[in-house]
């Protein structure tokens, strides 16, 4: 997927005048056509789904206890950072993603707490919304991201429903569609309990700000300064706790003609930087041994970066297929993966390449290595 969105971006800034164009011919086909098929497929979809999935009284599975939200696939891996002892066993999913429910875990399906009633008043809703987000937006592209409404308006109906025998919410989002609805249906609560799943960015302004954290689960003060700065509003104060690593470095053998080696943490946004730093690490170091780990949700990334490397490079890389793999290398280089606050934590050396140039990361990475 990664490199044929790099691919198509380049696209777009070499014809600017085409892609627009093209862009309101694809809002207006949307609009006329796309989005009316589509709430008709995504209601009989949820009537689909409803048919195997009978009611179920709420009080039955949980009443005022803990529950899981499982509406994204990061969420399993997430909350398993955690000992058994500290989170709750109720994962409540959904079925447009794949459930891991282990065998001491309750799992409760969204779609038996659903009524027919819920879905009509979903899809109702969401040509409301849709409609209304598009006169507001700045940008009319963003209409396109409305395919997602009619998932998120039936979750907001029923979260708002069975909220009142919810003790906390869990959650690994931090300002994303699912982290506001489950700040929105608690009104002034503050039950949400929020595990970091990415390092939080600073200098946002993002248009929603949270106001019902009670607890944080994050890797550092510095992270939780961050949170508490950007993501909420200034009266919440959660509580802070430390999420501990849930990795081991493993020991690596480089060859005998390298001296060091280099871990390249890989992330969708910045892979072209990736690139750029890996092919200056080559052309000013020969002793150093690479080693690139991509996005456990992008492994195609894998191919477009070991393309570009070869175009200008014999030296090898080494690529890490395996998700559970850390190596114990002297630096690793990301943009801002968790992964890399997770390094540090170990005692390895990180570059953060968000907010430095690649002449800057380049002779940080010299200095650290004492080339």
């Amino acid at each position: 997927v990664v490199p044929r969105v790099l691919k198509t971006a380049k696209y777009i800034k070499n014809n600017p005048r085409l892609w627009q164009g093209f862009l309101k011919s694809i809002i207006f086909i949307w609009w006329i056509v796309i989005f009316p098929l589509l709430l008709l497929y995504k209601l009989s979809i949820f009537v689909l789904q409803k048919r195997k999935n009978k009611f179920t009284a709420l009080t039955q599975i949980i009443n005022n206890e803990d529950i899981i939200v499982a509406t994204t696939p990061r969420v399993y891996e997430v909350i398993r950072r955690l000992t058994k002892k500290e989170r709750p066993q109720i994962w409540l999913t959904v079925p447009w993603v794949q459930a891991s429910i282990s065998i001491e875990d309750k799992e409760l399906k969204l779609f038996t707490l659903v009524t027919y009633s819920d879905m009509y008043w979903s899809i109702k809703m969401s040509w409301l919304g849709a409609s209304e987000f598009s006169k507001k937006s700045n940008f009319t592209e963003d209409c396109l991201q409305t395919y997602t409404a009619p998932d998120w308006f039936l979750v907001w109906v029923v979260f708002e429903k069975i909220n009142v025998h919810v003790k906390k919410w869990w959650i690994a989002n931090h300002q994303d569609r699912w982290a506001v609805l489950i700040d929105g249906v608690q009104g002034n609560e503050e039950k949400t309990m929020v595990v970091q799943h990415g390092k939080f960015v600073q200098n946002f302004k993002f248009p929603y700000l949270l106001k019902n954290i009670y607890k944080i689960y994050c890797f550092n003060q510095s992270e939780y300064k961050l949170f508490c700065q950007n993501y909420i509003i200034h009266t919440c104060i959660p509580i802070w706790q430390n999420l501990p690593s849930k990795f081991d470095l493993q020991p690596i053998i480089i060859p005998s003609n390298k001296e060091y080696s280099i871990l390249i943490i890989s992330q969708p946004v910045s892979i072209q930087k990736e690139i750029e730093v890996t092919l200056s690490l080559l052309e000013h170091f020969s002793g150093i041994s690479i080693y690139y780990k991509p996005h456990p949700l992008f492994l195609n990334s894998m191919n477009f970066y070991l393309d570009n490397i070869k175009k200008t490079s014999n030296e090898t890389i080494n690529m890490i297929n395996d998700k559970s793999f850390y190596p114990k290398v002297d630096i690793a280089i990301t943009y801002n993966s968790t992964l890399g606050l997770e390094y540090e934590a170990s005692g390895i050396s990180v570059v953060w390449l968000d907010k430095i140039s690649l002449k800057q990361a380049t002779e940080i990475i010299k200095l650290k290595l004492n080339l």
